[in-house]
């Protein structure tokens, strides 16, 4: 008896689509570059006032993000010793605020990385900056959105669409700027998406611990305190934005390797895997501490693809002489 052949046959059409190669890359596949485009040897020149200006505007819209973190919360009177003492108790503002600190450590670790792995053609602190500024933007908007939201079911399966949706629209806003001629091949794009995903996480997180502090109503406690279930629940969060932002902004710098540009049907492929992150990020959450668990190695593997195909991207800019000085580097 002859076995049908659609399956196979589908599933080799589908991994040679946008979309298909797009989900090969959560499996740690990098799709494969035939030709890059003149792009990838494209040079941002910047003068370094207009760069001074962006890298302030876009770590001051960060640094606010996370003074509003302590200013917003109630604040102690410290005229006793037993005020003083209070400083210390699980519910008090010094408890959140070391514990939204305590949040982002993961995070800034994995962006540390993710930055690190750009190797022959780092991006400049400005660019980047800007960047972060444009996710912390977006997600002053988006996180009260959702957090805010007394939705149930359906605001826990809105949040991924709406998170994802305005970071890729962070990424469109760094296409259609002057830094489109930074964000010029993949591992590029990973570097971008990641520094929107890094500053929409911080907000994220801010507005998160403020909501949580004023209306205490924790999902998951933790050695008998809500404050260190958020830290766990944040951090791990802050690392998928960060990751989700990171792949979406590589599938957009694949395009521009390809094509030169990005249009709207390339952000279809972008979106996609971005909720498929987010999405896998978020459903553990009903779960409980099991839940926490399974997000745990959630981020794990998604961490193991990032080396993946970050690694394997290298070696095309290896090949596009990129290690031997033909990288676009800012003078």
């Amino acid at each position: 008896m002859v076995k049908p052949k659609f399956f196979p046959t589908f599933q080799k059409l589908f991994f040679m689509s946008k979309v298909g190669k797009a989900f090969g890359m959560l499996l740690g596949k990098k799709p494969d570059v035939p030709t890059p485009s003149s792009v990838v040897y494209e040079k941002l020149e910047v003068k370094s006032g207009a760069g001074r200006m962006l890298f302030v505007v876009g770590t001051v819209l960060v640094v606010v993000s996370i003074i509003a973190a302590t200013l917003f919360i109630k604040p102690i009177s410290m005229r006793t010793l037993e005020d003083f003492g209070a400083l210390f108790s699980n519910s008090t503002r010094l408890a959140y605020v070391i514990g939204f600190l305590a949040s982002l450590v993961p995070p800034a670790l994995v962006m540390f990385w993710i930055f690190r792995s750009d190797r022959y053609e780092p991006e400049p602190r400005y660019a980047l900056a800007v960047a972060i500024g444009v996710g912390a933007a977006l997600s002053a908007v988006a996180s009260p959105l959702v957090i805010l939201g007394k939705w149930g079911l359906i605001g826990l399966l809105a949040a991924p669409f709406i998170y994802e949706s305005f970071k890729v629209a962070g990424l469109v806003v760094l296409l259609t700027s002057k830094l489109q001629k930074e964000l010029n091949d993949h591992v590029d794009g990973f570097v971008y998406g990641a520094a929107v995903g890094t500053g929409f996480a911080v907000v994220n997180s801010s507005v998160a611990f403020i909501i949580s502090y004023l209306s205490p109503a924790p999902a998951l406690m933790l050695l008998g305190t809500p404050v260190a279930g958020l830290v766990l629940i944040q951090a791990l969060n802050s690392v998928l934005h960060i990751l989700s932002g990171g792949f979406a902004g590589f599938w957009l710098g694949y395009e521009r390797v390809l094509d030169g540009v990005v249009d709207g049907r390339d952000l279809i492929p972008a979106l996609t895997i971005a909720l498929v992150i987010g999405y896998l990020g978020t459903i553990p959450e009903v779960l409980g501490v099991a839940g926490i668990a399974l997000k745990t190695v959630i981020v794990g593997y998604f961490l193991y693809t990032t080396e993946r195909i970050l690694m394997a991207a290298l070696k095309d800019e290896v090949a596009w002489g990129y290690a031997e000085g033909k990288a676009p580097v800012e003078s």
